[in-house]
């Protein structure tokens, strides 16, 4: 793996497959594992199965941050755009100063993308950039966004912003599809 982009999918999909099926045999009511299980399953696209992982996780520990992700990017992936900012509120509201939080105002701004609120989803979008200003995915998203909404000056600062971070390595449309 790459800078967050794997190198083979397919592999790197079974060997996580593998690894939570260990983690589990080992333990069916770690919560880590439980989480693992909800991720790989996202990465399949298996939606539906991984917000049962996810739940059964926050039942064994409702403060592990990481699995509101998991809920955020499953209700996503189901087009349950309202969903997404609860969970994305949860999370904030455990930790309101953890560096990790760009995570989740990136996927409340994409729930806002989806419910077609360009202003929430502007708002949302800035605070994921100003968290971690380093990680592309949610200044790609925000140059977008500001494009969509007229801001255009800004909408190009904000993508050479992208192409300058060493970890943009999607250049392309068809990099993004």
């Amino acid at each position: 793996v790459t800078g967050m982009q794997t190198l083979d999918r397919e592999a790197d999909l079974r060997s996580a497959e593998h690894f939570v099926a260990r983690a589990l045999a080992a333990d069916a009511n770690s919560y880590h594992a439980r989480h693992a299980s909800a991720r790989t399953l996202i990465a399949q696209g298996r939606a539906e199965e991984a917000i049962i992982e996810a739940e059964y996780s926050l039942r064994l520990n409702p403060g592990y941050m990481p699995t509101y992700l998991d809920l955020c990017q499953a209700h996503l992936m189901q087009g349950l755009g309202k969903e997404a900012p609860e969970h994305a509120d949860r999370a904030i509201k455990l930790s309101p100063p953890d560096p990790y939080l760009y995570v989740f105002y990136a996927q409340e701004g994409l729930a806002h993308v989806m419910l077609e609120q360009d202003q929430q989803a502007v708002a949302s979008l800035r605070r994921a950039v100003a968290n971690n200003p380093e990680f592309p995915t949610p200044l790609a998203y925000l140059s977008a966004m500001l494009g969509l909404t007229g801001k255009e000056a800004e909408a190009r600062e904000c993508l050479a912003r992208y192409f300058a971070l060493p970890h943009a390595t999607t250049r392309s449309i068809a990099g993004w599809r």
